[in-house]
């Protein structure tokens, strides 16, 4: 008897703590929203500035690379609503791809990130057609 007790315990241990980090992901996948649309709402004036500057090289990097933290922002938002392996590998996609056009690697290094992508894009081509 006393051993039903505690796997009754356990079980709605369990139970609550699955209910708990349910809703701390859904709070924190607002939080990201809220983050993704403020970051939006001040890129247009950005936009409209480097359009009426004509924009320099390192001004549009620059742009660039809030744009793509913005877009890993919305990836990860997508992930933390339905943690499936193709939303996983589509940010990891997205962070790579960020780093090759952001950080100016070496040729080496842009060589492997390109192969690293080709990669997980067959992955997720993979698993998406196994679900099918």
């Amino acid at each position: 008897m006393n051993i039903e007790k505690e796997e009754r315990t356990e079980k709605m241990f369990k139970t609550i703590a699955t209910k708990t980090s349910f809703y701390l992901e859904v709070f924190m996948a607002v939080f990201v929203l809220l983050g993704a649309l403020v970051c939006i709402y001040f890129m247009v004036p950005e936009l409209l500035e480097l359009i009426k500057s004509g924009g320099d090289a390192e001004s549009f990097m620059s742009y660039l690379e809030q744009i793509f933290t913005i877009v890993i922002g919305i990836e990860f938002l997508k992930m933390l609503c339905r943690p499936t392996s193709e939303n996983v590998l589509e940010t990891i996609i997205f962070l790579i791809a960020r780093n090759m056009v952001i950080n100016h690697g070496t040729p080496l290094e842009n060589l492997i990130s390109a192969i690293t992508i080709i990669g997980l894009a067959g992955a997720k081509r993979i698993l998406r057609h196994n679900k099918k």
